[in-house]
């Protein structure tokens, strides 16, 4: 499992107005996913975060040097603005 955490990462440092027009994240989701994180967890499946970088570029970054390895990639993303219903 790949996470992100809520708040400031690289691209706010290079554009400080990188996603500024998005409410923030409610606390409902952000309590939510520490629950979901425990639970993964506690089913010994890994839990990967990279401070200040989004999920989606980590995964992005494992494919590619996973291809470049000789593995053929599929990745499944569960977005979290599906689960918001936006």
């Amino acid at each position: 499992m790949l996470g992100s955490r809520v708040g400031q990462n690289f691209r706010h440092t290079l554009y400080p107005s990188y996603k500024s027009n998005r409410p923030p994240t409610p606390d409902t989701i952000v309590q939510g996913l520490q629950y979901l994180k425990a639970s993964v967890k506690a089913m010994s499946i890994k839990v990967i975060e990279v401070p200040g970088v989004e999920a989606d570029d980590v995964i992005g970054t494992l494919a590619l040097r996973s291809v470049d390895a000789g593995y053929k990639v599929v990745s499944l993303l569960l977005v979290l603005r599906n689960l918001k219903g936006t």
